[in-house]
C-alpha cells in the first residue's frame, strides 16, 4: 500500500467518523418530541453500531457503499438484545417469538401516538423505533456525504428532522436543540472542503507565515461560528 493510498483510506475513515458526529448532532432537535433523553443515548449507540464498522473497513480501502452493510446487519441483533431479548436466541438473534414481542411493542406505540401529544415519554416501543430509524438515517447520511461525497445534499434528510421537530410539538421548541444540529450540518459541508479545493484550485494567501491549508481551516471555523451565532440571534431581532 503506497503512502498516497494509505492517506486516502485514512481520510475515508475520518470522513466516516465526522459523518457520525454530524448525524448525532443533527438528530438532537427531535428532543422536542420526547420528554426524556434516554432515547437519544440509545439512538447515538445505534448510529455507532452502523457506522463504526464502516470506518474500520475504510482504514484499509477507499469508501464504498458496501462498507455500510456490516453495520446495518449488526443493528438487528443489537436492537434485539436491547429491546427484545426475552425470546431471542442467545438474547440477540430474533426468533418467531421475538416478532410477536415486536408486534406487541408496535401496538403500544400506536396507542402512545393516538392518546398522547408531544412531548411524550419515550417508552421502549418509542426508543426501539427511534433507534432503528436513526441508525438507518446515519447509514443514509454516510452514503450521501462520504461515499457520494455530497455533504450539502446530506442536509436534506436533516431538514426533514428539523421540520418534524418544529411542526409536531404544540409548544415552541427551544432554540438550543437546533444549534447543535446547525453545527452538524456545517460538519457535513466541511467534508466537501478538500474536494472543492482540489477541484477549483483556489489560491489562498499565506497569513503570518502559516500554510494556506491552515488559513483555510481557520477561515472555515470563523465562518461556521458566525453562521451559527447569527442563526440563533437574528430571529430575536427581526420581525
Amino acid at each position: 500500500m503506497t503512502a498516497t493510498t494509505e492517506q486516502v483510506n485514512t481520510g475515508s475513515a475520518r470522513r466516516t467518523m465526522l459523518g457520525l458526529l454530524a448525524a448525532g448532532l443533527g438528530v438532537m432537535p427531535l428532543k422536542a418530541l420526547l420528554s426524556d433523553s434516554a432515547w437519544l443515548v440509545q439512538a447515538w449507540l445505534a448510529m455507532a453500531v452502523v457506522l463504526v464498522p464502516a470506518a474500520l473497513l475504510r482504514l484499509r480501502r477507499p469508501a464504498s457503499a458496501l462498507d455500510i452493510w456490516p453495520g446495518i446487519i449488526l443493528l438487528v441483533p443489537w436492537l434485539t438484545a436491547v429491546y427484545l431479548p426475552h425470546h431471542a436466541f442467545a438474547g440477540a438473534l430474533p426468533t418467531n417469538a421475538t416478532f410477536t414481542d415486536l408486534s406487541n411493542l408496535m401496538d403500544n406505540l400506536r396507542r402512545t401516538m393516538n392518546d398522547e401529544t408531544a412531548p411524550v415519554v419515550s417508552t421502549p416501543a418509542v426508543r426501539l423505533v427511534m433507534a432503528a430509524l436513526l441508525g438507518l438515517l446515519a447509514a443514509l447520511l454516510d452514503l450521501i456525504a462520504v461515499v457520494g461525497r455530497r455533504g450539502a445534499l446530506a442536509g436534506v434528510p436533516l431538514l426533514v428532522i428539523y421540520t418534524v421537530s418544529g411542526a409536531v410539538p404544540r409548544t415552541p421548541v427551544d432554540w438550543f436543540w437546533f444549534a447543535p444540529a446547525g453545527i452538524g450540518f456545517l460538519i457535513l459541508l466541511a467534508l466537501d472542503a478538500d474536494d472543492e479545493l482540489r477541484g477549483w484550485g483556489r489560491r489562498i494567501a499565506r497569513d503570518h507565515g502559516r500554510p494556506a491549508r491552515q488559513v483555510l481551516g481557520l477561515s472555515a471555523q470563523r465562518i461556521g461560528v458566525v453562521a451559527v451565532v447569527a442563526a440563533i440571534i437574528l430571529p430575536f431581532v427581526v420581525p
